[in-house]
């Protein structure tokens, strides 16, 4: 989120250079850029993580009661 943040105070300030583009599609762009990568991570986290339990099952007999 701070990564977000910085981008976004940049584009406020100015620092956009001379891009064709909005200020409103840079956020965006921007956004996507540090989002989108987080959230394929996760995913693949998640996936492996699913894999593991689904091949190796907690035994109930381990649990007290």
């Amino acid at each position: 989120m701070l990564l977000l943040a910085r981008h976004f105070i940049g584009v406020l300030v100015g620092e956009t250079g001379d891009y064709p583009f909005t200020l409103l599609t840079l956020i965006v762009i921007k956004a996507c850029g540090i989002l989108l990568p987080m959230y394929t991570i996760l995913r693949m986290i998640d996936m492996v993580h699913n894999i593991i339990t689904h091949q190796y099952p907690v035994c109930p007999k381990f649990f007290i009661v």
